[in-house]
């Protein structure tokens, strides 16, 4: 059962390719020079995978893929392949004794992540996925569910690689997870897009912004694709979204609270529409 306190992930993955999967919690104090500190942090993440049985419909179910769970990376067989693909990555986070770390082989299809402490403690975490340089599959939509709070912005990162511009929709749920039985959701959600100057950790520059998706001039399109992926309901009025045509590099999507009682459980996708 969904209690609302499991950070979840989901991607979609064009063809077959390894993918590195994380549940990252107690090496963020690290990485931050202190910023976050272990009180504040997930102490103990665990991951677990699934796949939709069906990558156009998602509410056709899903099963559990094994080879994707972890509570712990020394467990797993390829440490050496997974820390050569990590070294290699923008930012590269550090190892962690009790960081999940998993590097399956992937069939194309849909699938989420889900992030939990291995005890059901709280705290802030990040699940990430990646794919080694010499991939021929792409994600083609990634998003993030979870608690979110005017303290407590909830992030979602990107890079868009190769050359031309690539048509991008990104929205920001918390009203619409209603329908799907999650509780304690966003009554309202605003998103800010931002673009690093140089890879994540680097200056980055304001994009673009939303609140109610409805002031946006292309707004019936959002609306289209909003019911047209997945089977999803329509986005709702007090929900946030952004179509934009984006140039090759790293980008990083925030989903707001602007007040206390907007804070709840909010969910962030973005796709990758170009050739739809």
């Amino acid at each position: 059962e969904d209690d609302g306190e499991m950070r979840i992930m989901g991607f979609k993955l064009s063809s077959s390719s390894d993918v590195l999967m994380r549940g990252i919690g107690p090496q963020l104090e690290d990485f931050t020079n202190g910023a976050l500190s272990a009180s504040v942090l997930l102490p103990d993440p665990s991951i677990k995978l699934y796949k939709y049985k069906d990558a156009q419909n998602t509410t056709a179910g899903s099963d559990r893929i094994t080879s994707g769970d972890n509570e712990d990376y020394t467990s797993n067989t390829n440490v050496s392949a997974i820390d050569t693909l990590r070294a290699a990555l923008n930012p590269a986070f550090p190892f962690h004794a009790k960081q999940a770390v998993s590097m399956p082989t992937l069939d194309s299809g849909f699938y989420t992540l889900r992030v939990q402490d291995v005890s059901g403690a709280t705290g802030i975490g990040v699940a990430a996925v990646d794919l080694p340089s010499t991939s021929i599959g792409s994600f083609t939509h990634v998003s993030t569910r979870g608690l979110v709070q005017t303290t407590e912005y909830m992030f979602g990162g990107f890079q868009i690689t190769g050359t031309g511009t690539r048509k991008i929709f990104m929205r920001g749920r918390g009203p619409s997870l209603a329908q799907y039985k999650v509780p304690n959701v966003m009554s309202d959600t605003v998103l800010a897009l931002k673009k690093y100057a140089d890879g994540p950790g680097t200056t980055s520059s304001d994009v673009d912004s939303n609140d109610d998706y409805t002031s946006e001039s292309n707004s019936a399109e959002i609306l289209s694709y909003s019911t047209s992926l997945y089977g999803w309901p329509a986005i709702e009025s007090k929900e946030s979204a952004l179509l934009l045509d984006l140039d090759p590099g790293y980008y990083t999507i925030q989903l707001q609270s602007l007040s206390t009682s907007t804070d709840g459980n909010g969910w962030i996708g973005i796709d990758d529409v170009t050739d739809q």
